[in-house]
């Protein structure tokens, strides 16, 4: 499972420096091929930005791979995961 997160990543970084920014995220996802590959992780990819803030657990506005897998693990599963750790995210 890990390794295949960190193939998204790595492929989704085309500016290679280490970090994950939303439009980088948000162009990759627009892959049908990467969208069902991360139907595939168990992530629900219908909400993306909200995903997206998830896996920003320092609200930096870029996401490292540590930060990234940490996201991933934490959130797979059924959308109802997703929606739980937003509403904690939205009251904080």
């Amino acid at each position: 499972y890990t390794r295949r997160i960190k193939e998204f990543f790595i492929d989704a970084d085309t500016d290679q420096s280490g970090m994950l920014s939303w439009d980088e995220f948000e162009r990759h996802l627009k892959n049908p091929k990467v969208s069902a590959y991360f139907a595939s992780l168990e992530l629900d990819v219908s909400h993306a930005h909200r995903l997206f803030k998830l896996l920003d657990a320092d609200r930096s506005g870029e996401v490292g791979l540590d930060e990234f897998l940490d996201g991933c693990i934490r959130l797979k599963g059924q959308a109802k995961s997703i929606d739980v750790n937003m509403l904690v995210y939205e009251t904080e």
